[in-house]
């Protein structure tokens, strides 16, 4: 068979089957309405030009359908005093699925869940669904009945796979108020920092994280090489305090003053359990290295620094001395006389 006559038999029976296809849509949608989970694709598997025979796949899509995502999957208030509120804590829950999603109820679980209360913006009812892609949020806060330990759990139950979902709550019961200190990072590593001169600024967060005002009598440096850092702070002095949830920064520099490796630590004293809590710094003092930090008055090595002022006179020089002898040369060439 000529190749001429297979490519006129496939484009007969491509346009055969789109003739089909359409009638079986057509009909489709006289009978019963095309979902995406029915609706089939076809797809050519083999063509031969030799013998003018074409193989076809029909294979279907996969249904439509909802999924939950939770952000966080559990929640931790730390410690609160008996018989007081927590602040708000939320859980944003996403339908990360392709099709609506049916919520029938959010509610609490768990051994100790009336010491947990909770409030949500989502939709509630087979009448109002969660979009696919939408989120709603769920609102949670702690008022512990006793002291210890305590846990429950926030339970979503809907039409998603893997219902119900869950997110974990714990927290701790206190009898009396105190103040917990929470530092982010806890260590600072510096770069490769030149003798002598200054790093960029590196911040360290200090948050009050628990439920009473926090007095900050002092913070300063200690350790081996503690000269060799520096420390200035938004936080509040021993005259006043850091009120509970609130937070301050610390920021710290690296000017190392011999090569090698620097070490220190910033140290704060405190009403808090645990006083004084630390931030380790580390860092490595090295010569020869152009700085890389904000020091404004620090200098390139010398041998940077070279003129090149006489380079550019010499170069002109030459140039110029090159055209006077290229003219010298033009306009002594002999002439030649004109035939008479």
């Amino acid at each position: 068979m000529k190749l001429s006559q297979f490519w006129q038999q496939l484009m007969l029976r491509l346009a055969l089957i789109g003739a089909v296809l359409a009638l079986c849509f057509m009909w489709g949608g006289l009978v019963a309405p095309v979902s995406a989970a029915s609706t089939a694709l076809v797809r050519i598997i083999h063509a031969s030009p030799r013998t003018g025979s074409v193989n076809f796949m029909v294979h279907g899509t996969t249904a439509s359908a909802p999924a939950v995502s939770l952000r966080p999957t559990s929640l931790n208030f730390g410690h609160q005093q008996v018989n007081t509120t927590s602040a708000v804590r939320t859980i944003t829950l996403t339908n990360s699925g392709d099709a609506a999603l049916t919520i029938e109820s959010i509610s609490r679980s768990g051994p100790n869940r009336g010491d947990f209360a909770q409030s949500n913006t989502c939709p509630s009812s087979s009448s109002t669904l969660l979009a696919a892609g939408a989120s709603c949020f769920i609102n949670v806060t702690f008022t512990p009945t006793a002291t210890g330990s305590r846990s429950a759990s926030v339970a979503i139950t809907d039409n998603a796979s893997g219902s119900p979902q869950s997110v974990a709550l714990s927290g701790s019961g206190t009898t009396a108020s105190a103040s917990v200190v929470s530092l982010r990072p806890t260590s600072l590593s510096f770069e490769n920092q030149q003798v002598n001169t200054t790093s960029a600024v590196r911040t360290v967060t200090l948050t009050n994280s628990g439920n009473a005002a926090l007095t900050i009598e002092s913070i300063g440096l200690s350790g081996p090489n503690r000269g060799d850092f520096a420390q200035s702070n938004t936080c509040p002095s021993s005259s006043s305090t850091l009120a509970a949830g609130a937070s301050c920064t610390i920021n710290v520099t690296f000017t190392p003053t011999a090569t090698g490796s620097r070490s220190a630590n910033v140290t704060i004293t405190d009403n808090a359990s645990g006083s004084p809590q630390s931030v380790a710094l580390s860092g490595t003092g090295v010569l020869g290295m152009p700085p890389t930090g904000s020091d404004p008055n620090a200098q390139p090595p010398a041998d940077n620094t070279q003129p090149v002022l006489p380079g550019w006179l010499a170069l002109i020089v030459a140039v110029v001395a090159a055209a006077g002898i290229g003219t010298t040369l033009i306009s002594g060439r002999p002439r030649r006389s004109r035939p008479r």
